[in-house]
């Protein structure tokens, strides 16, 4: 999609990310103590709190995408170049994340596991594991290990200031293979739609951080990389939001000892609250050492490729 937005600048959506963040994490708060039912997490009902921070994530994603698919601001389908120590620290740090949450899926399915093997029915094994949604936690688990090894090498060329990371062309896939295994983990939980209050804000962001993924993994390995760094910019900054959304508000509860007031299976969550870190980072880091050029300097270029050509075929 060809820019024709020239006012719209990247430090604007940032701008926008940081009022709405500001919005609806207090919101969400707010709920916790009026709204949602402890341990359950149902809406116990809906007031004005519930509303205003759908229309808030939903207005804001909208906007966001809508601007930085047209802004004029053409950010070249280019990763930061040089060293960065602050990406190679937050790439590493997340990398440690990735490795949690392996650890943390691979100890669900051994339970579960020895909870069968104890067990005096026998429905057979690969049957208990499809019957019980263990697959997609399974996969998780593993493309969480390759995304942590993938991050590690990411971080490690930032600190060193290479690009050694652009050989890893398969492991570039994992971190968007592991959001599509959260996804589907998340659509197979039989309170899906029951419990909308925490599984659903967390849906909307695993979907952004799956189209991200995406885009960051062409644009790492330099494959079809062309429009995709601003898709990062349109899809990266909702996934950042909503995932705040979803783990700030639990961090906040456990610090003042409420912890009680979250649902079951849904505690502290260290993968969206990173995952949101990494995507700010890598965002701001883009915006100062990646390869920009104005809109006004990319028409100029390409007068001048076609006053050569135009040379040349004389």
């Amino acid at each position: 999609m060809k820019g024709k937005l020239y006012f719209v600048r990247l430090k604007g959506l940032l701008a926008l990310f940081v009022l709405a963040f500001a919005a609806a994490v207090p919101i969400r708060l707010y709920q916790y103590f009026t709204v949602i039912a402890p341990s359950t997490g149902f809406y116990r009902s809906l007031n004005w709190a519930v509303y205003a921070l759908y229309i808030i994530v939903g207005v804001f994603s909208l906007i966001n995408i809508i601007l930085a698919l047209l802004s004029a601001e053409a950010v070249q389908s280019k990763m930061p170049e040089g060293k960065s120590k602050l990406l190679g620290v937050v790439s590493i740090g997340y990398a440690v994340c990735f490795l949690i949450d392996a650890v943390m899926k691979i100890s669900s399915f051994a339970l579960a596991f020895i909870g069968y093997s104890a067990g005096s029915v026998r429905l057979g094994m690969w049957r208990y594991i499809t019957a019980n949604g263990y697959v997609p936690v399974i996969l998780q688990a593993i493309f969480a290990l390759f995304a942590a090894i993938y991050f590690i090498v990411f971080g490690m060329s930032y600190l060193a200031g290479k690009d050694t990371f652009r050989d890893s062309k398969l492991l570039a896939l994992s971190p968007m293979l592991w959001a599509v295994s959260k996804m589907i983990s998340g659509l197979m939980k039989p309170i899906s739609y029951v419990k909308v209050s925490e599984l659903l804000l967390e849906l909307f962001a695993t979907a952004f951080l799956m189209i991200t993924f995406l885009s960051f993994a062409r644009v790492s390995s330099q494959i079809s990389e062309k429009g995709e760094m601003r898709k990062i910019f349109a899809y990266g900054l909702p996934a950042a939001l909503f995932s705040l959304v979803c783990s700030v508000p639990r961090f906040v509860l456990v610090l003042v000892g409420k912890a009680s007031a979250l649902a079951t299976d849904y505690g502290v969550e260290i993968m969206l609250f990173s995952s949101a870190v990494f995507l700010l980072v890598y965002i701001c880091v883009t915006m100062y050492l990646g390869n920009r050029e104005l809109p006004e300097e990319i028409e100029e270029k390409l007068e001048d490729e076609t006053i050569d050509d135009d040379f040349l075929a004389e």
